[in-house]
């Protein structure tokens, strides 16, 4: 099992409700500690049930730190998404999470390493790829090979991402 550590969120919670003057006499020391184990449940470990959503947000998180030009936290969220779909045994989310990747080895200006290390190898599995994750590859792919002025290939994979998207 994946440990994933948020002591910082507990604390915060648990300071609010030491803290709430609003509900006296309700939150007790019990309640407390309830709260406090189920977001330790929560964070600390995920099953099969839990793993699909634990995935969504850390791609979703990832994105917001790519967006934000925080690449460093972004590979790492989405490293760990990459983590959590191999253990689920999901190869879509696997690739989005590799896609993922690539695109943030893209922002930081190392296209050569996105192509070399991500998308060339998956170009093998794409007949694999379920629709949406196809497309998503081929437009970001297409793109790589635009930057790196192979027009041939830029243009073949973005107009297949194209006729995907209809």
């Amino acid at each position: 099992k994946a440990h994933i550590r948020f002591p910082p969120l507990i604390k915060k919670v648990e300071e609010h409700f030491l803290s709430s003057r609003s509900f006296p006499g309700i939150i007790t020391v019990d309640l407390i500690l309830l709260i406090r184990f189920d977001l330790l449940m929560l964070f600390s470990t995920y099953s099969l049930l839990t793993a699909p959503l634990l995935f969504d947000a850390y791609l979703n998180l990832g994105l917001i730190h790519r967006l934000l030009k925080e690449l460093n936290q972004a590979q790492q969220l989405y490293k760990k998404a990459w983590e959590i779909a191999v253990s689920m045994k999901d190869f879509d989310k696997e690739t989005l999470a590799m896609i993922h990747l690539a695109v943030c080895l893209l922002d930081r200006g190392e296209l050569k390493e996105a192509i070399d290390t991500y998308f060339e190898p998956l170009m093998e599995f794409k007949t694999a790829m379920t629709k949406h994750t196809r497309a998503l590859y081929l437009l970001y792919y297409g793109g790589a090979c635009r930057s790196a002025a192979d027009w041939g290939r830029a243009k073949e994979y973005l107009r297949e991402a194209l006729e995907l998207a209809k």
